[in-house]
């Protein structure tokens, strides 16, 4: 799911026909070493790093739909591990947070710039060789900005608030950050919300409180952890019924995602019933009052879950909005 707005005037097609068109131009140009960078990857079961057990059968049938001019599909996105020969095409995945790295053996013809053979390796990341001296020296200079920004305590806490969502799928910290949103929205001239939502895979760590602490800091670096994106926080108007909609889209064909409310806001579900249908209307409240599918209401958020281009179900319709 990405902003709409950073792409805003390109378009996108088929990722196998579109790679076969730009490996044929580049073919065409003399190119005969051809790697796809491209973020979409396999599920897989196993352990093995360099394997190929049990993989998803969408990404096989991606790869293998790309022409022989494509030699190899440098893959992402599933955070799995994965070395693989798909349709004679080398296919690799390096899993994520830097576990591993993935090292690529080309031998390419020097006279024409076919290429003769190639394999891949998995390697995990030992972090036990010296570290790299200027990089050292570059994080040792921004280092002070950093700490000076980070360390200031901007608030404290009595006890954790973490990502773990309770049985209805909202956590006590979506919800905090929920609330932070609509008081934002609150305290800026012109702005007013009745409700805010924020997106669950947007909250990236947990806030903890040490047993028996009454009051623990939290500083600007530990909420940056919570929320590392730069999203800016709108409002925006909307009808009742959009909202509606919205809440149903939580209810995806594969998984379900549940946005994380303010505390003026509350309604039921019954995952029973069909999809489309799943909210229970006549319990949609917001201040205690019935939603009113024809009302306008203020909805504070962020540009990303607004702005989302519909990569996944979740996201606004915006001819809805105004």
């Amino acid at each position: 799911m990405i902003i709409s707005t950073s792409t805003r005037g390109l378009t996108f097609g088929p990722e196998a026909e579109r790679t076969n068109e730009a490996a044929h131009a580049l073919r065409e140009k003399g190119i005969r070493a051809v790697v796809v960078l491209m973020h979409a990857g396999a599920e897989r079961a196993g352990g093995d790093i360099n394997g190929c057990e049990v993989m998803s059968r969408d990404f096989a049938d991606l790869v293998n739909r790309m022409s022989d001019d494509v030699d190899v599909v440098i893959s992402g996105r599933t955070h799995r591990a994965y070395n693989c020969l798909i349709g004679g095409k080398l296919a690799t995945s390096a899993a994520s947070n830097g576990r591993l790295i993935t090292d690529i053996d080309l031998r390419i013809q020097r006279s024409d710039g076919e290429v003769l053979s190639k394999s891949a390796r998995n390697i995990v990341v030992t972090r036990d060789i010296p570290k790299d001296p200027d990089q050292s020296a570059l994080i040792a200079h921004y280092r002070p900005v950093a700490e000076k920004v980070g360390t200031r305590v901007i608030g404290t806490i009595t006890g954790d608030l973490t990502r773990i969502a309770r049985g209805a799928g909202e956590s006590s910290l979506g919800d905090v950050i929920a609330d932070a949103l609509r008081e934002g929205a609150r305290k800026t001239p012109g702005a007013s919300a009745d409700v805010a939502f924020w997106n669950p895979g947007g909250i990236r760590a947990d806030l903890v409180a040490p047993a028996g602490s009454e009051a623990t800091p939290v500083t600007y670096a530990q909420l940056f952890s919570v929320l590392p994106f730069g999203n800016e926080l709108i409002v925006k108007s909307v009808t009742g019924d959009a909202i509606l909609q919205f809440l149903e889209q939580q209810f995806g064909v594969e998984r379900q995602r549940i946005m994380q409310a303010s505390d003026d806001f509350s309604y039921a579900y019954d995952l029973s019933r069909p999809r489309d249908e799943r909210v229970v209307r006549s319990s949609v409240r917001i201040n205690g009052a019935p939603l009113d599918p024809n009302r306008t209401y203020r909805v504070a958020t962020s540009n990303f879950l607004w702005g989302g281009a519909g990569m996944t179900p979740l996201r606004w319709d915006p001819p809805r909005t105004r």
